[in-house]
């Protein structure tokens, strides 16, 4: 007997598939350097940053050292775990293309409208956060600044891993919002820059939830 057919207006995934670990991490690894790439390549060829208004909440930010470990390996962490929660083939690789937009997206406005980071001081030297914050002024290009792809991809990996693991929904959150509040605390990005990747994150989700969960029933109306 045949199922009964679906309820209108409902939607329906494909059968699932699996893939294994290592050959999603190598998958998203491969999406991770193409990114990076574009990120690095916007950054050398774009053109005069213009800085965004400065709003006054913006000079009420504090300066702190330490959130580097929040913005550099929770960053990690947020993608290795929205690797290891898209166990469906299909849910994973519709992720992958949505980040890989959002990246291209967000490159094409580095290059047609550069933003530069806030201004820095000098890192002193002696210990290993500050050596690991010398490190991120020395490699991050100073004009793509808007929007945040930090912000962009951390929000987006906490609202897929807890869309497909709700049980994992406070570790994830509580990664990506460190990554976000760090943004600011280490003068990477102006609250506009944030809000900025808040809206880019919002529509890779939005294309992620098309590519992968609404497939539309041949249900009647």
């Amino acid at each position: 007997m045949s199922p009964p057919p679906a309820a209108p207006g409902r939607w329906r995934h494909a059968a699932p598939t699996s893939l294994s670990f290592p050959r999603r991490l190598a998958e998203a690894s491969v999406v991770a350097f193409l990114t990076a790439t574009l990120y690095f390549e916007a950054g050398a060829h774009g053109g005069p940053a213009r800085a965004p208004p400065e709003v006054a909440a913006d000079l009420r930010i504090p300066f702190l050292v330490a959130t580097i470990w929040l913005y550099l390996p929770g960053y990690v962490g947020c993608f290795l775990l929205c690797v290891t929660a898209l166990t469906d083939r299909r849910a994973f690789r519709s992720a992958l293309l949505a980040f890989l937009v959002v990246g291209v997206v967000a490159s094409s406005v580095f290059v047609a409208w550069p933003t530069p980071s806030p201004p820095r001081g000098p890192v002193p030297s002696g210990t290993m956060t500050f050596a690991l914050l010398g490190w991120l002024y020395a490699h991050d290009p100073p004009a793509n600044a808007f929007p945040s792809l930090h912000v962009a991809n951390a929000g987006m990996c906490a609202a897929i891993t807890a869309r497909v693991r709700p049980r994992w929904r406070w570790a994830a959150w509580s990664l990506a919002i460190g990554v976000i509040v760090s943004t600011l605390t280490l003068r990477q990005h102006w609250l506009a820059d944030v809000a900025g990747g808040v809206a880019l994150g919002v529509a890779g989700m939005s294309l992620w939830r098309v590519l992968w969960e609404r497939t539309p029933t041949s249900a009647p109306r």
